[in-house]
């Protein structure tokens, strides 16, 4: 049965279509209102044209393992069954579904039960059409069913005057006028012949929660999804999960922000866009920013107040983060955020880590620091030392804010204690200097003599070292990178930027993992030549096409921000031009 099931979805994938004039009823009026979650692809074939049309994506098709995928049986086995489609029905596949999904197409079941009851519903605009297309799907399936002498054949069950093609209970088809419908239980195909038959008034149509999370999407989104939390809220352990004071600490610290908007918001709802040359992916949770508890405040800036700095985005760049996360309101907050137990243990750790902390304190370093963080990585190619490390790492930089510029000073101790203890088994030489008016303290390893444990010479990629720079702190895996961080933060402050309104940014550059495809070129070759019995020419040939195409990738982006009425999550692919 496992070629029938391959067989059911790539009949499944011809439902992708472009909304044309459908019937005038909402697809939610088959789906009962037990259901919690509904996926709805309203432009599907704007949705796949716009992926297929994409250039890198094209390119990729001329990779050899993409090659391979497309020249594979499973999926030749595919494009015959869409020729077969569009030689029975008389017209080519992109008027078939303009036809056949012309309302789109709807997916909806109920979580977290396993195997629930699931509905699929593709509503279109031509019931002839839709009744062949049924047709045309039965025989394909009653022929595979013969050929792989299969024990279980497709059956007709009457219900609410309408046939079910029932398969044993591994799913079921009907068809109400030009709307078709797929099911994987009895049961979800025949909840909705009844709401077919008896009315939509107990059906999802009428419930707030999906129209209210497609108000709150753009609305141009190819497929969006509404899924209600009201099941996440009614969990055991759901208070101690959502409610201040918490009992996990480290959940508090990583996302309690986030947490707490889930608590509070009545769904989640999520759509898929495009515009210009950038896909996304938006995740909405519904509440008021007035209601997030004063606690909040290490993850939740006030209103008004400023969010993330911008990215760092110096050359070669590999990732960048911008990360609002504050410290003193961590500290200044514990008895709020934590159980009394919790808080009692960070103020005990305070004075457990008093002893590593010469001339200072947790709590007054927590106080002086700032509530904007950056981290960034680099390709970078010149480590400063004469020695080449085998591999190249990529350089990589913690870029924070300061409240007090004592922090600065607190830290250059730390950071020199430390140096110390490590210096003593890797002979560390200890270096400053100065970039225009700015010091940089750092260390080198020394180029003579050979270390322990590192026989690929990797520590020759690091020349650890700190600087600060107004009011923000660098530490530096590397201090030709140091300098040009030094360069770019004094053009900042220059420029004075705005904070952006996200608390979180986070970006992956494929244009600085092309430049690090290209340092591993060789061994990118080697294995190409291992893999696949070819001439180097060849292999070395194709290892430029990846790491080409690899450049048109552009980038990708995670960003959380607060709005005054929710809390939102975009997940971003920025194609480049």
């Amino acid at each position: 049965m496992s070629r029938l099931r391959s067989l059911v979805v790539g009949i499944s994938l011809l439902l992708l279509a472009i909304p044309g004039r459908a019937e005038d009823k909402s697809p939610l009026r088959l789906i009962p209102q037990e259901a919690n979650i509904v996926v709805r692809i309203e432009q599907p074939r704007k949705l796949v044209e716009g992926v297929l049309q994409l250039e890198a994506v094209r390119q990729a098709r001329q990779l050899p393992f993409v090659r391979e995928q497309l020249e594979s049986p499973l999926f030749q086995r595919f494009l015959q069954l869409v020729t077969y489609y569009e030689k029975d029905l008389g017209q080519p596949w992109p008027e078939l579904l303009d036809k056949l999904a012309a309302g789109g197409i709807t997916v909806a079941t109920k979580v977290p039960e396993e195997n629930g009851p699931a509905l699929l519903v593709m509503q279109g605009s031509d019931e002839e059409l839709a009744k062949r297309f049924l047709n045309l799907v039965l025989g394909v399936i009653e022929q595979e069913q013969i050929r792989n002498e299969a024990k279980e054949r497709m059956e007709v069950i009457r219900y609410r005057d309408v046939d079910i093609h029932k398969n044993g209970s591994e799913f079921f088809l009907a068809r109400i006028g030009s709307t078709l419908l797929l099911a994987n239980r009895e049961i979800a195909m025949k909840l909705a012949l009844d709401l077919n038959a008896e009315g939509d008034a107990k059906s999802l149509a009428h419930a707030k929660g999906p129209k209210e999370a497609r108000a709150l999407l753009p609305q141009d989104c190819l497929a969006w999804l509404w899924l209600d939390l009201d099941y996440v809220h009614k969990l055991p352990n759901a208070k101690a999960i959502f409610s201040l004071p918490a009992n996990d600490p480290i959940q508090m610290l990583a996302a309690g922000g986030t947490i707490n908007a889930v608590g509070r918001a009545p769904f989640l709802a999520a759509g898929l866009y495009r515009h210009d040359n950038i896909f996304g992916l938006t995740f909405r949770l519904p509440g008021e920013r007035k209601d997030v508890p004063e606690a909040l405040a290490l993850h939740v800036p006030k209103p008004g107040q400023p969010a993330t700095l911008p990215l760092l985005e110096p050359k070669s760049v590999l990732f960048s983060e911008s990360l609002y996360f504050d410290p003193k309101a961590f500290w200044d907050e514990r008895l709020k955020l934590f159980n009394e137990t919790i808080a009692k243990q960070i103020e005990q750790g305070e004075k457990g880590v008093a002893q590593f902390l010469p001339g200072t304190s947790l709590s007054k370093i927590l106080s002086q620091i700032g509530p904007h963080h950056r981290i960034v990585a680099v390709y970078q190619e010149n480590k400063g030392y004469n020695i080449k490390p085998n591999q190249n790492l990529p350089a990589f930089a913690v870029v924070n804010s300061m409240r007090d510029k004592q922090f600065a000073k607190s830290m250059e101790g730390i950071l020199r204690g430390a140096a110390l203890l490590a210096g003593t088994q890797a002979k560390l030489k200890l270096y400053d200097e100065m970039c225009d008016d700015v010091k940089i303290v750092g260390w080198r390893f020394p180029e003579d003599g050979t270390f322990p444990n590192d026989p690929n010479n990797l520590r020759f990629n690091f020349t650890p070292c700190f600087a600060s720079v107004g009011d923000q702190f660098i530490i530096c895996s590397n201090v030709e990178f140091c300098r040009e961080l030094i360069g770019m933060l004094k053009k900042e402050q220059s420029a004075k930027p705005a904070a952006t309104a996200a608390v979180l940014r986070i970006r992956a550059y494929a244009g600085g993992g092309a430049e690090v495809l290209k340092s591993f070129q060789d061994q990118l070759v080697a294995q190409l030549v291992l893999d696949q019995a070819i001439k180097a020419a060849d292999a070395k040939k194709q290892a430029d096409q990846v790491i080409d195409w690899a450049r048109q990738l552009g980038s990708v982006e995670v960003r959380s921000e607060y709005t005054d009425k929710d809390l939102r999550f975009h997940l971003e692919w920025k194609i480049a031009k």
